[in-house]
């Protein structure tokens, strides 16, 4: 299986995408931080949060289907 992505030169450059949106979900989350008092998140912090996890989701199921 992995002999047929990196033959395939789409495959191989929707991995390094997927890997590059991955990176950036978890820059996203590094720049989370709560520091107001009960935990209550801000627009912006509310935002970031979103914008991580959907970038982390959005590589691992690339990357799934693409190993099957």
């Amino acid at each position: 299986m992995i002999n047929n992505i990196t033959n395939d030169r789409v495959a191989v450059f929707a991995v390094i995408l997927a890997a590059i949106t991955g990176i950036y979900g978890l820059v996203k989350l590094k720049k989370l931080s709560v520091k107001a008092p009960l935990n209550i998140l801000t627009d912006e912090q509310s935002d970031l949060l979103v914008m991580g996890i959907f970038h982390l989701l959005i590589c691992a199921v690339s990357i799934f289907s693409l190993l099957q």
